[in-house]
């Protein structure tokens, strides 16, 4: 209860969210992420080498370094780029920028230690997908009545 009236506050006025109320990654931040930043920054597409789909790969970070800083969100590229006042650099590059809420939050999260579950992963590639991998033949197991077996597929019936 406490949470939704801290967020509706960050609604309503993005200064009346304080930095030290706790962001939990899972539910405040990988959601952002996820609907404003993995179509770039994904496990399908990685501009500047960026995955953004992970907090181990947030901090690794892409070609121009770190994407945060833990601990010093006016330093971190991530928050630069969200927060540019040029329509040309300020991501993400489609659609509306980021609403103030959104801002707040990441900035929270970072400022607070950038801190992820253990078990977070990155998203799986799709293509990864048993659809679309190539069929195998596996091996004809040593059927117990080799008699009965007229063909391959009896050896998998009378195993």
């Amino acid at each position: 209860m406490l949470r939704r009236l801290l967020v509706l506050l960050a609604v309503l006025s993005p200064a009346a969210a304080r930095a030290d109320d706790p962001v939990d990654y899972a539910q405040d931040i990988k959601p952002i992420l996820k609907q404003r930043s993995f179509a770039c920054h994904g496990v399908l597409q990685q501009k500047s080498k960026l995955r953004l789909d992970s907090g181990a790969h947030i901090l690794k970070g892409g070609r121009k370094g770190p994407a945060i800083k833990p601990g010093d969100a006016a330093h971190s590229l991530l928050i630069e780029r969200i927060t540019d006042t040029d329509d040309d650099s300020r991501m993400p590059p489609e659609g509306k920028p980021l609403t103030a809420m959104e801002i707040t939050l990441l900035k929270a999260w970072i400022d607070q230690g950038a801190r992820y579950p253990a078990n977070d992963v990155p998203e799986t590639d799709p293509r990864d997908h048993w659809a679309f991998k190539k069929p195998l033949r596996p091996a004809i197991p040593k059927a117990k009545h080799a008699a009965w077996s007229r063909n391959p597929v009896d050896a998998f019936l009378a195993a």
